[in-house]
């Protein structure tokens, strides 16, 4: 009897084993591969990458004897489903699970990597931008074509941002030591905007000017470039003596168009609205806080609320031009 519930157990075991089949590789995520609104599983196997679609059908891609790593998922040629992109060896995979086909983009045998996917055509295709040595190149798999873009010299440099500048699609922002670096991917072309000494890359906003601007800083200026590659750059003074910060976010302030930079020194405040390209300091009498910026009236633009290391609370209300309590 013991042998014959032994032999029920291990038979029931094996069916198990037999019917629902167990892969031993490494979950990598789930994306819509195929366009239906249906998650497919991907796993990393020996062999390369395995997609297991949520009706049990399995299909297998190999990447040979080399070593990869996947970016992410993205739609890279405009059509339904997104595309799985990997570096693989010395180039770039792009697994279209759709048409269960493998396109490859050949890089080199160089120290290289793929930076940021995005739609830099706006035709609903997203690019992939790829760094190699002082260049860039730019894989767009919907044409089926790549190009470079480089840069000269051999400073340090890092792409932080893409943004629309100037209109006509993403634009790319690079900070380097001493300045920005505006990339027009489309043309491809790009402009230099540098500074003396010390530069720091903040973000975009929109100020109020045609398209978002970008914002930074050296150690006594804010700067704002305003056209992407073929703008124009404007310096604000800040100060020569004391330190100060560019706050965490732009606000409206004033309640008109476009937003304000916030500029932190150890007893005041600046507020600079580049749309009119006015400066306006809150002095106080101590060191301070920022506690929010939000509307606290219900009236157009942000109020700044700032409490005093000695006690008190004090708002700016930067539209009428004065401090309240």
């Amino acid at each position: 009897m013991r042998n014959q519930i032994l032999f029920f157990v291990l038979s029931v075991l094996a069916l198990a084993a037999f019917s629902s089949p167990s892969y031993a590789g490494t979950y990598l995520g789930s994306w819509d591969l195929r366009g239906d609104g249906q998650r497919d599983l991907v796993y990393r196997e020996s062999f390369g990458i395995r997609v297991l679609q949520p009706n049990g059908n399995r299909r297998d891609y190999s990447l040979g004897n080399t070593a990869w790593s996947l970016f992410g998922a993205y739609d890279t040629d405009g059509n339904d489903g997104a595309e799985l992109v990997l570096k693989a060896g010395e180039d770039v995979v792009i697994i279209d699970h759709a048409y269960q086909s493998i396109r490859r983009y050949p890089v080199g045998r160089m120290a290289w990597s793929i930076v940021r996917a995005a739609d830099l055509t706006s035709d609903g295709a997203d690019e992939l931008i790829v760094r190699f040595g002082n260049s860039l190149r730019i894989i767009s798999d919907e044409s089926s074509s790549q190009r470079d873009i480089h840069f000269p010299g051999n400073d340090s440099w890092t792409l932080v941002d893409l943004a629309d500048l100037s209109g006509n699609g993403l634009d790319l922002i690079i900070s380097k030591p001493g300045g920005i670096r505006i990339v027009d991917p489309r043309l491809p072309s790009y402009k230099e905007f540098n500074f003396s000494g010390f530069s720091e890359y903040y973000g975009v906003a929109d100020l109020g000017k045609s398209g978002l601007q970008v914002i930074g800083r050296t150690s006594t200026e804010l700067y704002v470039i305003t056209g992407g590659r073929n703008g124009r750059v404007k310096k604000y003074p800040i100060t020569t003596e004391q330190s100060w910060a560019i706050y965490q976010r732009t606000a409206d302030t004033d309640g008109r168009s476009g937003e304000e930079v916030i500029i932190v020194l150890p007893n005041s405040i600046k507020i600079v609205s580049h749309r009119s390209g006015a400066v306006r300091t809150y002095d106080f009498q101590s060191n301070y806080t920022i506690d929010a910026v939000q509307d606290m009236d219900g009236r157009s633009g942000d109020e700044i609320v700032v409490a005093l290391s000695n006690g008190p609370v004090r708002i700016i209300y930067d539209r009428g031009g004065r401090v309240g309590n």
